[in-house]
């Protein structure tokens, strides 16, 4: 995606392509549901523009574990108030 930074119109239309395929990776996690990867797909945009802004794929990582991590800790917290 760097090398797309020259042109607006190509660097528009390939961060708008990435996410919709990020939000589109998620789709089997809602069965199918094309409309409830939507807000994956805004992750997806933050992701793209966190990479623009720093050209360090690491931060995305870094991004995308934490959130990963804090989706799994609400899941673990909400099981753990559902047992007591």
């Amino acid at each position: 995606m760097y090398r797309f930074k020259g042109s607006l119109v190509r660097l528009i239309l390939m961060v708008t392509i990435s996410s919709i395929l990020f939000g589109l990776i998620h789709i089997n996690n809602f069965g199918g549901s094309v409309v409830a990867t939507i807000p994956y797909m805004f992750v997806g945009l933050y992701l793209s523009l966190i990479y623009l802004r720093t050209n360090n794929i690491w931060h995305n990582i870094m991004t995308y574990f934490i959130f990963n991590t804090s989706a799994l800790m609400g899941i673990v917290l909400m099981w753990y108030v559902n047992l007591t």
